[in-house]
C-alpha cells in the first residue's frame, strides 16, 4: 500500500479518497495495514487517501451469505 500511496492526488494538503479494489482478503490485509499505520506523524506515512473496497464479484457473494444466513435463521426460528 506505501507504493499506492504515491499515486494518491493531493490538493493544497488534502488527499483525495482513491479506492483500492480487491478480493476480500486483499481488503482485510488493506485495512489492517491502515489500523497499523493509523498513528504514524503524516498522513503520507498513514496510507490517507486509499480507501479499500471488495470488488463487486465478491461484494454480491457477501451479500447472498447475508441473506441466505437471515433467510436460514428466521426459517429454523419460525
Amino acid at each position: 500500500m506505501t507504493e499506492l500511496q504515491r499515486y494518491v492526488p493531493k490538493v493544497g494538503d488534502t488527499f483525495i479518497t482513491v479506492p483500492c479494489h480487491g478480493d476480500g482478503t486483499s481488503v482485510e490485509r488493506m485495512r489492517e495495514c491502515l489500523r497499523q499505520r493509523s498513528m504514524e506523524l503524516t498522513p503520507e506515512d498513514q496510507l490517507v487517501g486509499l480507501e479499500p473496497t471488495p470488488q463487486e464479484f465478491h461484494h454480491r457473494g457477501n451479500v447472498m451469505k447475508v441473506r441466505s444466513n437471515n433467510y436460514t435463521l428466521k426459517s429454523t426460528t419460525g
